[in-house]
């Protein structure tokens, strides 16, 4: 198999969302793109987002998750902004805490660029 080890793309969705953020805070690698699918963002794990400044990530959280509020997501987006990180935020509308397998080509597209 040949890897581009500059394109290497970290996701999950629920717990797999967090732990991909998380992962990429305290591991720094190999993974060059982070994409959790809503995730839950501990203040903890916030407090490592100026860590996160040279890592893009593409934040995706729906306005209707029952299990990880969406107001976590925004509060994430913000901290990662605050802190210099290029990150993308999705929140659907519709969405509540299931994978939205219609944004797969919006991540693809965002991971390519």
């Amino acid at each position: 198999w040949s890897i581009d080890e500059d394109r290497v793309l970290l996701t999950g969705m629920s717990d797999g969302g967090t732990f991909s953020m998380l992962t990429s805070i305290i591991e720094k690698g190999p993974y060059t793109h982070v994409a959790p699918i809503s995730g839950s963002f501990h203040p903890f794990i916030l407090e490592g987002a100026r860590d996160m400044s040279d890592t893009p990530m593409y934040l995706v959280h729906g306005a209707l998750d029952w299990m990880f509020p969406v107001a976590m997501a925004r509060e994430a987006y913000d901290a990662l902004r605050v802190a210099g990180a290029d990150v993308t935020y999705r929140e659907i509308a519709d969405l509540s805490h299931t994978y939205p397998r219609d944004e797969n080509p919006r991540i693809l597209d965002w991971f390519l660029q």
